[in-house]
């Protein structure tokens, strides 16, 4: 897949894969859960078991790389869980801050209405 493909999948940009890629960026756990799933991975391919090299490793990345793979799955799971929380919480949130955005467009345009009658009114005089 080409960097603009999964960017489309994964609903960011690609500029921000780009910048995740060559290290620019840091890559947040959801992201990544994302990105192995676009991928149609599981997350556990993405790590060899093997320590990050380098002192700048991402400390995240080192912890997960150094367990066991039954405390990984779970690890993987408890997240993925978490996750599906989070969505389901964040949707009614979101479905109330646009019906509240909703309200305010209409009660913009009965006073926008409202003005347009007084300017006819004072010209008329």
């Amino acid at each position: 897949m080409s960097l603009a493909d999964v960017a489309v999948k994964a609903q960011i940009s690609a500029a921000t894969l780009s910048r995740i890629e060559r290290d620019k960026q840091a890559l947040d756990l959801g992201l990544f859960l994302v990105l192995a799933s676009v991928f149609n991975m599981p997350p556990s391919d993405f790590f060899d078991g093997r320590e990050p090299a380098g002192e700048n490793s991402d400390p995240l990345v080192a912890k997960i790389t150094t367990m066991k793979p039954r405390e990984r799955t779970a690890l993987w799971r408890n997240l993925t869980e978490e996750v599906t929380k989070h969505r389901r919480t964040v949707r009614p949130a979101v479905h109330a801050l646009t019906l509240q955005v909703e309200e305010l467009l209409a009660q913009v345009e009965y006073l926008r209405t409202g003005v347009e009658s007084v300017q006819k009114n004072l010209k008329r005089r």
